[in-house]
């Protein structure tokens, strides 16, 4: 291979001219092979090479003893978190140290890997069953793929087209993008106009940690220069100018149709003459061209994929297009040697790129195609267990609603079940979108697509998904009160913003005492109010009357809720029962027990280092950190980081303090923790003391300007405590936003 440096084009990995693309592959290169750890993003549009570059830089990379593995995201595809990292890493097997040298956490992953079977730790005995999807387990596999990934290092895992992500496996990258482990770098191809929302493509704005390498690489069209050196190597000479404007303009620049088009000129018997260009200029005639050459066998076979829209095995390619095993095989090799299909995986083949698959599947004939569908659905149903998310598609496009809401829901529940809240969301979405459902068919929809929403990774997301939930026309009031329950909390205790403690008020209102345990939910918010809406006495009273609803209701959820308000009560008025009923709380148990004790003694923690009981409060921090495998809630990692800088400061350790900060800053930018509360407070008197007033004064307006009441923080706040760490809520707080929602709709549970 030449030097990607040198500005010449070579012959790629592919058997096409590597063109144009030099100093991007040198870039990759560079940002690969020198620091790393290393995270790379590649950018650009359909076709325009993204694909192409990295297995160019693949094959470099395997050369110099890296370890490359590789998966990918699709469309359209059944609920499986962690898809294409899972995908990557059935490859390793050979490269696996013996067992006994693996580390513990490895063996979380072996359910996920059954190829690996003996090759990977047993999964720990208090793993839970659903550890892969939760939203607590997701910690545990981030572990375990690091794991993984220093066993096998030096090592390269390539994910493509993120952009098609689903939400646990776009959270897992984004946490194994935030610590990556040495030695290992990590690649993501996306095309950026197809991010959901617009957002970014790791879910919130990535900052490359201290330490860690990398690039951000954008792909544009290629140019003249480019075209001609493609053509030399293809066509066998110098291209004549006119052939290569004509190209340029049909291709746009874009790689995938230049290529296309040199293909299909290359094997026309006109040669490179302009006038073979009679070929329609639209990459679905170039295909439409080749197509044109197959059998009846192959042609149905080729037809039959691009109506399944992802990959497919041999077998359910052939008895989808209705072909017995040796005429699918042998139309199955006619398609790949005309390159029109793919072999994309050990034994699933596909279209090389989208567009080929849509130019194929735009060119079929509506009757054709329904035909084709039909058979398609037929054989699908009949598969053990049946994929819910394709099945649905495929009703849909064949204009049975009817039948399309009840497999829509199937799957949604089944996505939501695995933890798949991407596909869940989706699809219930579609279903919201319908007109005339029923009101149950709504409730339904409406309330599984809010849990789906307040179990992801965006607060800004979800914040948007709930309000346009509550829009909805029909919604029953217990309903409406729990979706808004759910943002009111998320508003307050996630995102900083105080008024969302409105939306849960209004929400009491909506779900009266017809239910009491989503009732009582509700009043624990209240309870745990840092505003000044109520005064404490008032506050006790919702919280009594909280109790006073559950007293005849069976819940191992719903009372420990209750119970943090009462303790977080407990810790405002110092009550000095509360260091034996903290010591009474329990250590053992199931997740939900736990979180509630987790989260009392994050409240007091909090509440002790605001009074300045500084050694009590950093005993309890000590514990939480102990708990946190347990407990399974990474959203106390921010406060705990919180309070170990606010500790150093208050014992005088300022630099401590400060490196604190950056620590803090990095690992949870998008964080509300970082700008107001208690680190507003203490980064106010640093500037104080430092002269800086103006600076200072900003900081304490932050700490102290956001609405909370005074009678318990105010001298901490003014002397480094300020209000609640998530500047409007505590540690406490978010206890009744993290634990589980025992109203929560069969298909959220």
């Amino acid at each position: 291979m030449d030097d990607p440096g040198d500005g010449r084009a070579f012959l790629g990995v592919h058997g096409l001219a590597f063109a144009g693309r030099e100093a991007e592959l040198r870039t990759l290169l560079g940002a690969v092979s020198g620091m790393r750890p290393a995270v790379v993003l590649v950018e650009g549009e359909a076709g325009i090479g993204k694909s192409r570059l990295v297995a160019e830089a693949s094959q470099v990379l395997r050369g110099q003893g890296l370890r490359v593995l590789a998966g990918a995201c699709h469309p359209l595809r059944e609920p499986l978190a962690y898809g294409p990292v899972i995908d990557a890493l059935r490859r390793i097997g050979p490269w696996l140290p013996p067992v006994e040298r693996l580390g513990a956490s490895a063996g979380v992953l072996a359910p996920l890997l059954p190829d690996l079977a003996g090759a990977l730790p047993e999964p720990p005995p208090d793993l839970p069953p659903e550890v892969s999807v939760s939203g607590a387990g997701r910690f545990w596999v981030v572990s375990a793929v690091r794991t993984l990934l220093e066993a096998v290092a030096p090592a390269v895992l390539v994910v493509e087209d993120v952009h098609w992500a689903d939400e646990a496996t776009r959270e897992l990258l984004l946490l194994l993008a935030r610590d990556m482990p040495g030695d290992v770098a990590l690649v993501l191809t996306y095309r950026g106009e197809e991010l959901p929302g617009g957002r970014p493509v790791l879910g919130v704005p990535f900052r490359r940690p201290p330490g860690t390498g990398g690039a951000e690489i954008r792909l544009g069209p290629l140019g003249g220069a480019e075209l001609r050196a493609m053509a030399r190597e293809v066509l066998g000479g110098d291209p004549a100018p006119a052939l290569v404007r004509t190209l340029l303009e049909r291709s746009g620049g874009l790689p995938l149709v230049i290529e296309e088009d040199l293909i299909t000129l290359a094997r026309s018997p006109d040669g490179a003459d302009p006038a073979a260009l009679r070929v329609p200029r639209s990459l679905g005639e170039v295909l439409a061209e080749r197509t044109g050459r197959l059998g009846p066998d192959a042609a149905a076979l080729v037809d039959t994929a691009a109506v399944l829209t992802v990959p497919a095995g041999a077998a359910l390619l052939a008895e989808a297009a209705g072909l017995d095993e040796e005429r699918g095989d042998a139309a199955l090799l006619e398609a790949l040697d005309a390159a029109v299909l793919r072999q994309t995986g050990p034994d699933t083949y596909g279209f090389g790129h989208v567009l080929a698959r849509e130019a194929v599947y735009d060119a079929l004939p509506g009757p054709v195609r329904n035909r084709t569908r039909r058979r398609v659905l037929e054989v699908l149903l009949a598969q053990d267990p049946p994929p819910l998310v394709q099945i649905a598609h495929h009703t849909r496009a064949l204009g049975d609603r009817t039948a399309w809401l009840s497999r829509a829901r199937a799957a949604a529940d089944q996505a939501t079940a695995v933890g798949d809240t991407g596909i869940a969301a989706a699809l219930l979405n579609e279903i919201i979108d319908q007109p005339d459902l029923t009101p149950k068919e709504l409730a339904h929809a409406a309330w599984a697509l809010s849990y789906t929403a307040s179990v992801g990774t965006e607060a800004a997301t979800t914040v948007r998904i709930l309000r346009r939930i509550l829009t909805v026309a029909g919604l029953p009031e217990e309903v409406r009160g729990r979706i808004r329950t759910s943002l009111g909390g998320l508003l307050v205790y996630q995102v900083g913003d105080l008024a969302g403690e409105q939306e849960i008020v209004t929400a009491l209102t909506e779900v009266g005492d017809s239910t009491p345990v989503t009732s009582a939910r509700i009043l624990s918010y209240l309870g745990l109010s840092q505003t000044d809406r109520y005064t404490l006495a008032e506050q006790r009273a919702l919280v009594r009357r909280g109790y006073e609803l559950l007293a005849d209701v069976e819940s191992r959820n719903a009372r420990p809720i209750m119970d943090v308000a009462r303790i977080f009560q407990q810790g405002v008025v110092a009550d000095p029962a509360l260091p034996e009923v903290l010591a009474a709380l329990p250590r053992e148990g199931a997740v939900p027990v736990l979180q509630a004790t987790a989260f009392s003694v994050c409240s007091i923690a909090e509440t002790w280092l605001c009074v300045g009981h500084d050694a009590r409060s950093a005993g309890a921090v000590e514990e939480l950190r102990a708990m946190a495998p347990r407990t399974h809630l990474p959203m106390l990692d921010p406060y705990l980081d919180t309070f170990r800088v606010v500790l150093d400061w208050q014992a005088g350790h300022w630099e401590e303090a400060e490196r604190g900060l950056t620590t803090l800053h990095d690992r949870h930018p998008d964080n509300p923790l970082r700008s107001g509360g208690l680190l507003a407070a203490v980064r106010g008197l640093t500037a104080a003391a430092r002269g800086l007033t103006a600076q200072a004064a900003a900081l304490f307006d932050a700490a102290l300007g956001r609405g909370l009441h005074l009678d318990l923080l105010g001298v901490a706040a003014a002397g480094g405590g300020g209000g609640g760490a998530g500047g409007g809520g505590g540690g406490g707080g978010a206890a009744a936003a993290a634990l589980p929602d025992p109203a929560a709709a069969p298909a959220a549970r």
